[in-house]
């Protein structure tokens, strides 16, 4: 199942199987960059600013990515509840990025 995001100022960002990226320039059609994601498991959301995107997978992981060169790369754990010594682990179902500040909100499905 395809996941889009827009990345400003001119891309489209695609998660087209479990662990393989489309950047799609909208400017021009036929510059398309595939990358792979470093995560082993489904692509569940994505969402992006002008300087990084975000992708959410079903393992409960975000890895945050900057765009620029050189740029850095984050992962994080979220969505995990740990109860009476059991781990439960939820999807990251959704990624949003507020436009004024880009901080990261989430949704999952605990």
């Amino acid at each position: 199942l395809p996941i889009l995001t827009y990345a400003p100022p001119a891309k489209i960002i695609c998660g087209c199987s479990e662990k393989c990226l489309l950047f799609i320039d909208t400017q021009n059609t036929r510059n398309i960059e595939n990358k792979e994601t470093l995560f082993h498991y489904q692509t569940r959301s994505i969402a992006a600013t002008e300087g990084c995107f975000a992708i959410g997978v079903y393992e409960g992981r975000i890895m945050v990515k900057q765009t620029k060169q050189g740029g850095h790369t984050f992962g994080f754990h979220v969505h995990i509840k740990v109860e009476n010594g059991i781990k439960t682990v939820y999807p990251v179902n959704a990624l949003a990025f507020q436009p004024q500040t880009d901080y990261l909100a989430t949704g999952g499905s605990d």
